[in-house]
């Protein structure tokens, strides 16, 4: 059970919050079919694998592609490079966004805000802070309680998601519902991987089913929030109507402990992601990222969707076949 709760804990945040429902704004209802299409398909099976890959190997993923490249094909040997890239890139605009919850929570400026979430991811990951697993595990539960009392509170009507329109193509829609189950379940690149080589019994198919419902629930249970008011598209369309909906149902008081709480979930989250760019690389890896993630204040909000949206989308899909078979052979 504890297991079952620190995945969770890992997959369900910023993802499914703050993520979702603004490519949902854009791919509209036909999106939100894909993306179950796609947990079905893809995330459960990917999931079961990393899960099965994790019995028989207790060791960084780097080590796992450095024995593929030995046992089925020398290149796949550096394939855990493109990880570490994905990482890279991810966690620097990712903190971006933990910081945002602190300046929608707090009304803390958000250069100050970035400077306290990278002094505690660097802090955090270069001191060897155990207990991620067991944080997030409290932060998700926290969550999950203020998210339904914040849609008791203000949804006077629930909204047809399935009625959205779509705004982008079939294909471009496809690849986005895909990438963001990779991204919102954490796999496909190592990360379930590295929390289960800490775990000592579990049942694939049911821990598989139990993250991947929850993923669903929380995810569609953000979006009704979100979508039971009036928005406008963009990247933080989902920040600026939880704040509206926190203010009107429950005052300044709620929407603090919310994003707090927010901010929380996606620390942990950052450094799990830190940890995981250190443990397969090198600490310097992890200041040139928050040099990176400063410097992209500078670009503003455009920088933040194309990175989301077009690098890190594409990242995932690239690896997404090579994974699966390495991570096939590998847990034979």
């Amino acid at each position: 059970m504890y297991f079952w709760l620190a995945l969770i804990g890992s997959a369900v945040g910023l993802g499914n919050i703050w993520r979702f429902p603004y490519l949902l704004a854009e791919g509209g209802g036909l999106f939100l079919i894909l993306y179950f299409v796609a947990l079905v398909v893809i995330g459960t099976p990917m999931l079961m694998l990393e899960l099965r890959l994790a019995k028989k190997h207790k060791e960084t993923i780097k080590k796992v592609f450095r024995e593929a490249g030995k046992h089925i094909g020398k290149p796949l040997g550096k394939w855990y490079l493109l990880i570490v890239a994905l990482f890279f890139i991810m966690g620097s605009y990712y903190a971006i966004v933990v910081a945002q919850t602190l300046q929608y929570g707090v009304g803390l400026h958000l250069p100050s805000a970035i400077f306290i979430v990278w002094a505690i991811t660097i802090y955090g990951v270069f001191r060897g802070i155990k207990g991620i697993e067991k944080l997030n595990t409290y932060f998700m539960g926290l969550l999950l309680v203020l998210l339904i009392v914040v849609a008791a509170m203000t949804i006077k009507e629930v909204p047809n998601l399935l009625a959205l329109p779509s705004n982008v193509s079939l294909a471009e829609n496809i690849a986005i519902a895909v990438a963001q189950v990779l991204f919102s379940l954490s796999i496909g690149a190592g990360m379930t991987y590295t929390y289960a080589t800490y775990a000592k019994k579990y049942v694939e198919w049911k821990t598989a089913l139990v993250v991947v419902l929850s993923d669903l629930a929380i995810a569609l249970m953000a979006s009704m929030i979100v979508f039971s008011l009036p928005y406008s598209r963009g990247v933080f369309m989902a920040f600026g109507n939880l704040q509206t909906s926190l203010l009107a149902g429950g005052g300044p008081l709620l929407n603090g402990l919310f994003f707090l709480t927010l901010f929380a979930a996606g620390i942990t989250s950052l450094l799990s992601i830190g940890k995981m760019m250190v443990d397969n690389s090198s600490k310097r890896f992890l200041l040139l990222q928050a040099l990176m993630s400063g410097s992209l204040l500078v670009f503003g909000t455009p920088i933040i969707e194309f990175l989301d949206r077009s690098v890190v989308n594409t990242l995932f899909l690239v690896m997404l076949p090579v994974n699966a078979y390495v991570f096939y052979k590998m847990s034979r």
